[in-house]
């Protein structure tokens, strides 16, 4: 539980961001506004909400940001809004006429990934009762508030969130609107052709619309002239941190209708500013024509980065990404003892550390985030799982940085085999060690203080150091990681699970 005191007389409420299947947190970021509405009255208590009370955004079970209440909330719907289409989306979601909707202006910020957490309430909006929550809420905001005291920032130093990229990116590529030369101009023409892979594609009157039919940035090219064969277009996919889940196509297709375009005058294009872990292997599912361009923060920066631009939005931009960098090379710069302590920073050391291994080609296939209740955690894994007991089950190894180890894990185990696979494979994988046929570098692997029964199980740990060199992660002299070294190491551990997967069905045959 968190040790953070609660703040007296501050009432804290959560406030849940989709109704019925539709989710209106994008109102929520846009606005900085929250609303709840109620054809019976149910939610009625959310006029209770005065100024300086703290707020939990949920967006399904998870707590995605924080709010503090600027006022209390009013029911006229009449103030103004930043969005000139904002209430016209509200009135989409709710029928005004048989419902009532209740408003209040807040101080919002969208919590980092690693920050989010579980909160099962299906109720709209209610009071925060669980201490355990409240604390843990009003430490984030604190951490939150610190963050936005900081002297001298920049605009874009804080603003970390996809719909504040995608202004950048709309203003940027506003410039090749202009006739006028600028250092601006330049940029936005190499980004327009980088991403095209066209450097005639800006060619004609250019147009740049944001969230046209939830696209994050669609730019157009002559999409007005008659001859419908000039009219070209391109779908920018603007991520942050999150995912990406759609293959596009479904932009392409609402383009293409709004237009009177064939497929083929649509280019799609993802830009991602922080490390992934996951993306490649979305794309790679993807048909080879519907497939977008791929642009990752470095190659960006090297498009964004003109020495003759020393201030204003785009050197601002240029340094946000810049310290983004800073902070996933990490691992590069601080010797590793000192980084595996739990920060920010370490939290990204992390993930800039297993884009270097599967770039090293460790062997390992992806990484990606894992939202365990407990403690919040990256984890590395490969596709090609080792199978056992006549390939009813198999064994692989997960990485997890919150505990710097590596678990040999069984996977996909149905809940009335769970105990007995256990039981076997843990006495299996003893008696191999005692006959001293394991592997040399999983000799060091230990079972684990406490067994779970789940879905997916730890047998083993392999820890990350050992007195004798043996754990997963390799050291060079100056105790940085040797990424060489550990893909290295990585690669042999993965050979000497299938060896010990091939042990175990030996014994099973030999048993019979």
């Amino acid at each position: 539980m968190d040790t953070v005191k609660i703040v007296p007389h501050r009432v804290c409420w959560k406030v849940n961001s989709r109704w019925d299947k539709e989710s209106v947190l994008y109102i929520f970021y846009a606005e900085k506004l929250l609303f709840v509405g109620s054809e019976n009255g149910k939610a009625a208590g959310f006029k209770s909400i005065r100024e300086g009370d703290l707020i939990l955004v949920l967006d399904g079970f998870k707590v995605v940001a924080l709010a503090e209440a600027l006022g209390p909330a009013s029911e006229e719907m009449n103030f103004k809004w930043r969005n000139a289409g904002a209430r016209k989306m509200v009135e989409g979601v709710f029928d005004l006429g048989a419902n009532w909707v209740l408003a209040v202006r807040v101080r919002l910020i969208g919590l980092d990934e690693k920050d989010c957490w579980d909160y099962r309430d299906r109720k709209r909006f209610s009071a925060v009762q669980n201490n355990e929550h409240r604390a843990r809420a009003e430490r984030l905001w604190a951490e939150y508030m610190a963050r936005e005291k900081r002297i001298n920032r920049g605009l874009f130093d804080w603003a970390t969130r996809e719909l504040s990229q995608d202004a950048f990116f709309c203003w940027l590529l506003s410039f090749l609107s202009s006739a006028e030369a600028s250092a601006e101009r330049n940029v936005a023409a190499r980004l327009i052709a980088a991403l095209t892979e066209d450097e005639g594609f800006a060619k004609g009157a250019v147009t740049v619309h944001k969230q046209w039919a939830n696209i994050d940035v669609l730019v157009g090219v002559n999409e007005k002239a008659e001859d419908k064969s000039q009219r070209q277009f391109l779908v920018i996919e603007d991520k942050v941190g999150a995912q990406l889940y759609n293959d596009l196509s479904k932009y392409r297709q609402a383009v293409c209708a709004g237009f009177d375009v064939p497929p083929e005058q649509v280019k799609c294009a993802v830009i991602k500013t922080e490390d992934d872990g996951l993306l490649d292997e979305v794309l790679k599912g993807m048909e080879e024509q519907t497939c977008p361009r791929k642009m990752l923060r470095k190659e960006l920066l090297s498009i964004l980065d003109e020495p003759s631009v020393t201030s204003g939005h785009l050197r601002e931009f240029v340094d946000h990404l810049k310290e983004i960098d800073a902070e996933y090379d990490t691992w590069r710069t601080v010797p590793y003892k000192e980084w595996k302590a739990d920060s920010d920073l370490t939290w990204n050391a992390w993930r800039g550390l297993y884009s270097a291994l599967l770039e090293a080609q460790c062997g390992f296939t992806k990484w990606f985030y894992v939202n365990n209740p407990s403690q919040p955690f990256n984890a590395m894994l490969h596709d090609d799982w080792s199978p056992v007991y006549d390939g009813k089950y198999s064994i692989y190894p997960q990485t997890d940085s919150s505990r710097a180890e590596l678990h040999l894990k069984v996977g996909e185990v149905p809940a009335e085999d769970r105990y007995a696979l256990r039981s076997r494979l843990l006495a299996d994988i003893e008696a191999i060690r005692e006959a001293g046929e394991l592997p040399p570098v999983l000799k060091a692997m230990h079972r684990p203080a406490r067994l779970g029964s789940g879905w997916y199980m730890t047998l083993q740990i392999l820890p990350d150091q050992t007195k004798d060199g043996q754990g997963w992660i390799v050291l060079d002299d100056n105790g940085m990681v040797d990424v060489s070294a550990t893909a290295a190491r990585l690669r042999n551990i993965l050979a000497s699970i299938g060896k010990l997967a091939t042990t175990i069905n030996t014994r099973a045959i030999t048993q019979e």
